[in-house]
């Protein structure tokens, strides 16, 4: 990219990349660039793999994943819910359980889920609340 277009990849573009490769089921190839990549992996990079992760129901790399984005960003309640999802996929609800207790001593708390419908007579709002 900075040789034919003279642009440096920013971490935004590896994070696309390693998006990308997951969502295509090539997550040992994503996991290598997330280790390799010559910027530092952030927890969007993570997120980002952990999502692909949970899409092809591979919890062994779901969990190094999930490992890496607690340690940089342990107050996120997006990675909590992702693996927690990973584990309801292939079966384990012991390990859901366990996940959700850990958001509890974390203090972790996720946001709740909201809709708005317009309609004839005026907006109403749903709100689903855990």
């Amino acid at each position: 990219m900075k040789s034919k277009y003279e642009v440096a990849p920013t971490i935004e573009h590896y994070t696309c990349v390693i998006d990308m490769l997951g969502r295509a089921g090539q997550l040992n190839e994503a996991y290598e660039l997330a280790l390799t990549m010559p910027i530092e992996a952030n927890p969007v990079v993570w997120r980002a793999f952990l999502a692909a992760c949970r899409l092809h129901k591979h919890s062994v790399l779901a969990e190094v994943a999930s490992n890496c984005v607690f340690e940089l960003e342990p107050e996120h309640c997006g990675s909590y819910v992702l693996m927690s999802n990973v584990y309801g996929a292939i079966g384990p609800y012991e390990e859901v359980l366990e996940v959700k207790h850990s958001m509890k001593q974390q203090n972790v708390r996720k946001t709740p889920g909201c809709r708005w419908i317009d309609l004839e007579n005026g907006v109403h709002i749903f709100v689903l609340v855990e």
